[in-house]
């Protein structure tokens, strides 16, 4: 059994939206998955591994070496098997020089680590919230729905 937080101290990375759609994607894809809601000293003192969605924005990594130093105080302190084992690029814009910049710094600072999919910019990513359904529910043709699907069977294959 996997046991993953997903973590970003900024707000508006779509850790909200991240959570809810790998959880619902990846119980499409028949896995068993239970969602909990933690303040960040439990979710990471509990998890084995650490996600963190990451708007393709120059702001979002100015956030990232503080963030990966709390995980690291976390893990020497705390929980010494959490790692940090994804980032998923979110409210990603190829069509935008500087999204493609930033993902481009993101992958040479954590190679591996980041997932090949990317999860685009999507209105129906951010109005699914307002009818309290995923985005598999709200518009399951959508970018959001086939981005999510992907980044889920991205996920098993590392597992």
């Amino acid at each position: 059994m996997r046991t993953i937080a997903l973590l970003n101290q900024k707000g508006g990375t779509g850790k909200t939206t991240s959570t809810v759609n790998v959880g619902a994607g990846l119980t499409e894809l028949g896995r068993k998955v239970l969602l909990i809601d933690l303040d960040p000293q439990s979710a990471l003192t509990y998890a084995r591994e650490v996600f963190i969605p990451l708007q393709t924005e120059y702001l979002a990594l100015q956030g990232l070496a503080r963030l990966t130093e709390t995980i690291e105080t976390v893990r020497k302190r705390l929980n010494p098997d959490l790692v940090i084992s994804g980032i998923i690029a979110t409210r990603f814009d190829g069509r935008k020089v500087l999204n493609r910049e930033v993902l481009a710094k993101i992958q040479e600072h954590f190679g591996a680590k980041v997932f090949k999919t990317a999860i685009r910019e999507n209105i129906s990513l951010a109005e699914a919230p307002s009818f309290g359904k995923t985005i598999f529910e709200y518009r399951p043709g959508s970018h959001g729905a086939e981005d999510y699907e992907s980044l889920c069977r991205e996920i098993l294959r590392r597992g």
